[in-house]
């Protein structure tokens, strides 16, 4: 496999431009690479031959009917004017992506946005067992809350295994009976405070609510 180095070393030899240190390496990889050597030879015998072969002078006037050629060529060809000619295009794409800008929808800032908070449980007028009591609420857009729960005007301590947008209380320390249900949702990025009424009538787990 020839070193990559070899071509140029080849073409500087031939020029006759090749510089000291160049001439030590090109006479190392002839040394080691018979491919090359083999390259080298047929390349400087072919040169040879075209420095010794005779010069044929040029026909009278093949200079002048030459430049004469050029010059009505480059008469014929108009020249090509590319910023005049796509101006207009650059125009209309400006203009055009100025619309889409203006037409963009302009974020609103979140004190703006609409909020719903629904309590999806228990439903208004309820009759559960004291087993499957939950409370249950969604809120949109989602964000941060924070919530409180009051059991006839009594805050109770609950578990929350809801997520961002949602909140599912369990363990709530409620007793059979008629209870006035109150959840307080509190959003700290709006300052906002949310409050849900619910009256519902429990039964012991295995009871009857008839």
């Amino acid at each position: 496999m020839k070193p990559r180095d070899f071509d140029q070393l080849l073409e500087n030899a031939l020029n006759g431009t090749l510089t000291p240190e160049e001439e030590q390496r090109l006479q190392e990889i002839l040394q080691t690479c018979e491919p090359c050597r083999k390259e080298w030879e047929e390349a400087r015998r072919l040169h040879d031959l075209l420095r010794q072969a005779p010069r044929v002078p040029a026909p009278p006037g093949l200079r002048a009917r030459v430049l004469q050629q050029v010059r009505a060529r480059h008469r014929r060809q108009p020249r090509r004017r590319w910023v005049p000619a796509l101006a207009p295009v650059f125009l209309a794409l400006l203009v055009l992506l100025g619309g889409l800008w203006m037409l963009r929808p302009t974020p609103r800032p979140l004190e703006a946005t609409p909020v719903t908070v629904d309590l999806l449980a228990p439903e208004p007028d309820a009759a559960l067992l004291t087993s499957d009591f939950l409370v249950v609420g969604a809120l949109y857009p989602p964000m941060p809350y924070e919530l409180e729960v009051q059991v006839d005007s009594v805050p109770v301590p609950f578990r929350n295994t809801g997520g961002e947008g949602y909140f599912i209380l369990k363990d709530l320390p409620v007793s059979p009976g008629y209870h006035q249900i109150t959840v307080v949702v509190h959003l700290p990025t709006l300052k906002k405070r949310l409050e849900f009424h619910r009256e519902v009538y429990l039964v012991a787990s295995g009871g009857d609510p008839s």
